[in-house]
């Protein structure tokens, strides 16, 4: 089952003497006792996520693969820029597409906003239009393609 982002937290130990809350059950998340070396991959999207927005990009990555026709529907790379989480760019237009962590291919647009804003707008808890309008979400580029954001926030609603 896909994570929704209504999951309830847990502490999780990451080996280095620190706790992270991971969403209960979220995919790739790591499971009590995960040790050293459970850290994120270096191109591609983390197999231990470490916060919530990991977990996400993470999901967005499986959903791709199993869902390949999406890219033909899309035909755009989003580069999304998280406050405190990194950027993040999901190609939807190249290949076989994929979730790459940092810069990747050349976006056709860039959405800015905050982690906990991105959690809710992939999850479905918010409207993407009401976070752009309210400037929590910003936009950098393709609008046409912006729109085709919706694409990516159906996947969560096929498992």
């Amino acid at each position: 089952e896909a994570w929704q982002g209504k999951a309830p937290k847990r502490k999780v130990s990451g080996g280095a003497g620190f706790a992270e809350d991971y969403p209960a059950g979220a995919p790739g998340a790591p499971t009590a006792g995960a040790g050293a070396g459970a850290g994120a991959g270096a191109a591609a999207a983390p197999a231990s996520p470490t916060d919530p927005t990991d977990v996400v990009f993470t999901e967005l990555g499986n959903l791709i693969q199993a869902n390949p026709d999406v890219i033909s529907r899309v035909g755009a790379v989003f580069k999304f820029d998280i406050t405190g989480a990194g950027v993040w760019t999901v190609d939807l237009k190249n290949g076989s597409g994929g979730v790459t962590k940092g810069d990747g291919a050349k976006p056709d647009c860039t959405f800015t906003t905050t982690a906990g804003n991105f959690v809710d707008l992939m999850s479905g808890k918010a409207n993407p239009q009401k976070l752009f309008m309210s400037g929590k979400l910003k936009l950098k580029g393709n609008m046409g393609k912006a729109m085709k954001l919706g694409e990516l926030r159906k996947l969560k609603s096929k498992l």
